[in-house]
C-alpha cells in the first residue's frame, strides 16, 4: 500500500472521529437546560458522542467562566430559563456577549421578581431573547457605556422594560416590546447622564404607561445625543395621566443634541378619558431645549400631538400630525413652571414649520392651548400644511398663528391605513418643501405588527437629478439643531458657521439649491451674500460663484438626514466633534455621524 493510499484512509478516518466527537470550540460558550452539564467544558453546542463534555446548564455557570477567560461570547440553547433572582452584571463582565442559538427560542422568565441588572459594566451585549414576568425594571442599569440590546422579546413588563442612569454609547435596537402594565411608568427610560444612545426600530405597544423617556433633573448631568429613530409607538399610554409615546424631561437645562426622528406613533392615550387625561405623541417637558423633532408621523395622537413646556431651541419640521377624529387640538405650548422654582429662559427660537396638519374628523375651534405670559417668546409658526378631510375650516390663532399657511389636501394614499404616501404634485412637496419621510420603521427583517405600520410609504418628489427638489432652503445641522449661516451677511469670502435659526427668518440663513446636469451635482447659493458653498482645504466656506467642481455638491441619505459630499475632494459638509454651540463648519471624511447630517427645510 502507498503512502498516499495510507494517508487518504487515515484522514477520511479522521473525518468519521470528527462526526461523532466533535471538537472543541474556542470562541464561544454554550447553555442548554436540556442536556447540558456545568462540570463540562461548555464549548460544544451539544454534548459528544460518550457524553463526556458539552455544553453548560446554567447561566450562572457561563457568566463565571466568562469572567475568567479569554471567551466572552455565550450562546444559549432553546428553553427556559429563570432569571427570578436577578442576574448581576459589573465591571467583571465587561465585553460580554449573550445571545440566543439561531433559530431557537430562549426565554428568561423572572417571575415577577428578577431580571438583568448592570452596575458600572460596559461592552455588554444581548441579543435575540424572550425575556417575560419581568419583575420592576426588567433590564436595569446602574451606569453602563456600549452596551448593547438588540433583537428581543420583552412580554408584559411590570414596570419599565429597560431603564437605567448614565447610560453612554448604547444600543437598542430591534426589539419588540408588548405589554406594559404600570401606568406610572415608561418602557423605555433613561435618566440623567445617559448620552450619545441609540434607540432606533423597535416596535413598542400596548402599554398603560409611556413609550420612551429620558429625564434630568436640576442637579443630574445633562443628556446629549440621544437618537430615537425609526421606531413604532402604537397603543401607548392607555391608562396614564400626563404622559405620552416619546417624553424628554430636562430641568437642568443644559442637554443637546437630542433627536427624535423619523418614528411612527398611533393611538397615544386611547383607553378611558383619553381625550383629557394630558397624553402627547412628543411631550418637551420641564426646560427641554435643542431638540429636533423631524420626519415623524402620529395618527390618533392623544390629548395633544405635542407639548413644549418651558423649553427653547426645540425644532419640529417635516412631520405629519394626523390629529384624532376626536377634534383635539395640536399643541399645549406651556411657560416655566414656577411652582417648581425654576429658572424661565424665555422660550425663544422655537420653531413649528412645513409640517403637515391633517384632521380626519371635526376641527377643534383653536389649534394650540397656550400658556404663557408676554416674557416668554412664541414658536416661529410658518409654512405648515393644514387639511381637514371632511372639508371644515382649520383656524389659524388665536395666539400662535401660522405667517404663511397653507391650506391643501396633500393627497395621501389611504391614511385611515397610516398610509401616507403623496405623489410629487402632492402642495406638500410643491408649496411648503415636505422632505419625503422614511418607510422602514419597527424592527428590521419584521413583518408589519397588527394595525398596519412596519414602513410608511411616502414618495419623494421628483428632481431630475437628485433627492432634493430645487429651492430655497435653510440647512439644519441633525446633531446640534443649528442652521447653516453666513455669518453677519458677509460677502463672499467668510467661512460658513451653524447659527441659531433668526426669528423671523433672514437671508444668511437661506441657500438656493438647484441641480447642475451638465456637472451632476447641486449648487448651494446664499440668499444674501450670492456666494456658493464650497471646500477649501477641508472648511466651509461661501465664495463667489466660479463654476469649479469644489462648489459643487452630490446630497445622499444618511444620518437620519443627508449627507452632502463636495464632488472635487470627496469630503462632506461636518459639524466639528458634534459642536453644540455657533461654530466654523468643515468638512471631513465621511463616518456616519449625526454631526454630518443636514435637513432641508
Amino acid at each position: 500500500m502507498t503512502n498516499r493510499h495510507i494517508l487518504a484512509i487515515a484522514t477520511a478516518m479522521a473525518g468519521i472521529v470528527m462526526c461523532v466527537q466533535p471538537s472543541a470550540a474556542a470562541d464561544s460558550y454554550y447553555v442548554s437546560a436540556q442536556n447540558g452539564n456545568d462540570s463540562w467544558s461548555g464549548l460544544l453546542p451539544a454534548p459528544n458522542a460518550s457524553y463526556s463534555d458539552g455544553p453548560l446548564q446554567t447561566l450562572s455557570r457561563a457568566q463565571s467562566k466568562m469572567r475568567t477567560s479569554s471567551i466572552k461570547t455565550v450562546s444559549v440553547r432553546g428553553g427556559s430559563y429563570s432569571i427570578a433572582s436577578a442576574m448581576q452584571f459589573n465591571s467583571a463582565d465587561n465585553g460580554e456577549q449573550w445571545s440566543a442559538y439561531s433559530g431557537e427560542t430562549v426565554t428568561l422568565d423572572g417571575a415577577r421578581t428578577g431580571g438583568i441588572n448592570i452596575n458600572g459594566g460596559s461592552n455588554i451585549g444581548f441579543n435575540g431573547f424572550t425575556f417575560q414576568n419581568l419583575g420592576g425594571s426588567g433590564i436595569y442599569v446602574s451606569v453602563g457605556n456600549n452596551l448593547s440590546i438588540t433583537r428581543n422579546t420583552f412580554s408584559g413588563c411590570n414596570q419599565a422594560c429597560i431603564a437605567g442612569g448614565g447610560i453612554t454609547n448604547s444600543t437598542i435596537s430591534d426589539n419588540t416590546m408588548n405589554g406594559q402594565s404600570d401606568p406610572t411608568a415608561w418602557t423605555i427610560h433613561m435618566w440623567s447622564g445617559s448620552s450619545n444612545n441609540q434607540i432606533t426600530h423597535n416596535l413598542i405597544q400596548n402599554t398603560q404607561g409611556g413609550g420612551i423617556s429620558f429625564a434630568a433633573d436640576v442637579i443630574g448631568p445633562a443628556m446629549n445625543n440621544n437618537v430615537v429613530d425609526r421606531n413604532i409607538l402604537q397603543n401607548i399610554a392607555t391608562n396614564a395621566m400626563d404622559s405620552g409615546a416619546i417624553y424628554i424631561f430636562d430641568r437642568s437645562h443644559s442637554s443637546f443634541g437630542n433627536r427624535i426622528t423619523n418614528n411612527l406613533i398611533k393611538n397615544v392615550g386611547n383607553g378611558t378619558g383619553y381625550a383629557t387625561n394630558w397624553t402627547k405623541a412628543i411631550y418637551l417637558d420641564d426646560q427641554t431645549s435643542n431638540v429636533m423633532v423631524s420626519g415623524n408621523i402620529c395618527k390618533n395622537c392623544g390629548n395633544w400631538a405635542w407639548c413644549i413646556h418651558g423649553g427653547d431651541h426645540n425644532t419640529l419640521v417635516n412631520n405629519i400630525w394626523d390629529i384624532s377624529a376626536g377634534g383635539n387640538p395640536l399643541g399645549l405650548y406651556q411657560a416655566t413652571d414656577s411652582a417648581l422654582h425654576l429658572t424661565a429662559y424665555g422660550m425663544g427660537n422655537n420653531v413649528f414649520q412645513k409640517n403637515i396638519v391633517y384632521f380626519s374628523g371635526p376641527v377643534p375651534s383653536n389649534l394650540y392651548q397656550v400658556n404663557t405670559t408676554p416674557s416668554e417668546a412664541l414658536p416661529a409658526t410658518s409654512q405648515n400644511l393644514y387639511y381637514a378631510a371632511n372639508g371644515a375650516r382649520v383656524p389659524n390663532g388665536e395666539v400662535i398663528i401660522d405667517s404663511n399657511p397653507v391650506y391643501a389636501d396633500p393627497q395621501f394614499a389611504q391614511p385611515s391605513a397610516a398610509n401616507y404616501s403623496m405623489p410629487s404634485s402632492s402642495p406638500a412637496y410643491t408649496q411648503i418643501g415636505f422632505q419625503p419621510l422614511v418607510t422602514d420603521q419597527g424592527p428590521t427583517g419584521a413583518a408589519p405588527p397588527s394595525g398596519g405600520g412596519g414602513g410608511v410609504p411616502v414618495s419623494p418628489p421628483a428632481t431630475g437629478g437628485g433627492p432634493i427638489a430645487n429651492g430655497t432652503y435653510t440647512i439644519r445641522n441633525v446633531g446640534s439643531g443649528l442652521v447653516l449661516d453666513d455669518p453677519g451677511n458677509a460677502p463672499p469670502g467668510a467661512q460658513v458657521i451653524q447659527y441659531y435659526q433668526n426669528s423671523p427668518i433672514s437671508g444668511n440663513q437661506r441657500w438656493l439649491v438647484s441641480w447642475d446636469s451638465a456637472s451632476n451635482g447641486y449648487k448651494l447659493i446664499n440668499q444674501t451674500s450670492g456666494g456658493a458653498l464650497t471646500d477649501v482645504n477641508s472648511a466651509l466656506f461661501e465664495n463667489a460663484p466660479n463654476g469649479d467642481a469644489t462648489q459643487l455638491w452630490t446630497i445622499s441619505s444618511g444620518s437620519g438626514a443627508y449627507v452632502l459630499r463636495n464632488v472635487a475632494t470627496g469630503r462632506v459638509i461636518d459639524n466639528p466633534n458634534f459642536n453644540p454651540n455657533v461654530v466654523g463648519i468643515i468638512t471631513w471624511q465621511a463616518n456616519g455621524g449625526s454631526n454630518q447630517g443636514w435637513l432641508f427645510q
